[in-house]
């Protein structure tokens, strides 16, 4: 764990300042302050404390939970040694550390991202957490909203609305369209992709929300102009039927008198019509 065989342990200053104890706080503890001094100075067991020791042996911090117990003489009060116990939790402080980066990354991309987000507590639909995007889409203040659900902006029955948290809780869909109504009360379109996550303890749906109002009232118009394109065609093609019915006859009896003539003229023949 130290990098140092048994023999260089013995004998070895415990104090040595090359060796760095730092607390959870990143303080760098005076030689007072050292589990094992406490225990020493005032005869009470430090239990379970964590700090981490810079050792210059490995060149990286090693994270421990010690126990620090004070062993006593028979007759007397003070203790003569202390007995130290470690337990290295590099690991799991590592661990921690990423998994705080993390959370500190999201964060800072949740309240900066120019999209709208929100957090979902999915079984009750409380809204725990929104970004700036969404305070100002919206039209409440953030605070307004961590305290509101999401029922009282989603315009689809509750019943629907739950069922649909849950698709997305159980990863069985996570794109919804909705009709979001604003503080002024104003509705809009929105598409909603919505993942579930862990943030501590506590699993919430995280939601990325576009506003498609003016996408889907493009969409209705060009449904509109196709439909009433289909109906011109359709009349289109009734009226060249009526109009080739009509014509029929006429010009049927048009082609039959021209090709009369033709072949009286060719023959030379005299031909007389009479009109009525």
């Amino acid at each position: 764990m130290f990098g140092l065989t048994r023999n260089q342990f013995l004998g070895k200053d415990s104090f040595d300042p090359r060796w760095k104890i730092i607390n959870e706080f990143n303080e760098i503890l005076p030689p007072e302050k050292h589990p094992s001094m406490v225990a020493l100075l005032t005869g009470k067991p430090e239990i379970n404390q964590t700090f981490g020791v810079f050792v210059p042996e490995t060149g990286r911090y090693t994270w421990l939970i010690v126990d620090a117990i004070p062993q006593f003489r028979t007759g007397e009060t003070n203790p003569y040694q202390v007995f130290v116990s470690l337990h290295d939790i590099t690991r799991r402080k590592l661990a921690e550390e990423a998994k705080k980066e993390a959370e500190q990354r999201f964060r800072t991309m949740f309240e900066r991202h120019q999209a709208i987000m929100l957090l979902i507590e999915p079984y009750s639909g409380a809204i725990v957490d929104a970004n700036m995007s969404a305070s100002e889409f919206y039209g409440y203040p953030v605070e307004t909203i961590r305290g509101m659900f999401i029922d009282q902006i989603n315009c689809d029955p509750p019943e629907q609305i739950k069922a649909e948290r849950l698709n997305a809780l159980n990863e069985k869909r996570n794109y919804f369209i909705f009709l979001h109504k604003l503080s002024n009360g104003e509705m809009r379109t929105v598409e909603v992709h919505s993942t579930p996550i862990t943030i501590g303890k506590q699993e919430l749906l995280f939601s990325i929300i576009h506003d498609i109002t003016q996408r889907k009232k493009i969409e209705i118009e060009l449904q509109q102009s196709e439909h009433n394109l289909r109906e011109l065609n359709a009349q289109k093609d009734k009226f060249f039927s009526i109009l080739a019915h009509d014509l029929k006859s006429p010009f049927v009896s048009i082609l039959g008198f021209s090709q009369l003539m033709v072949e009286h003229v060719n023959n030379n023949d005299c031909l007389s019509l009479s009109v009525k």
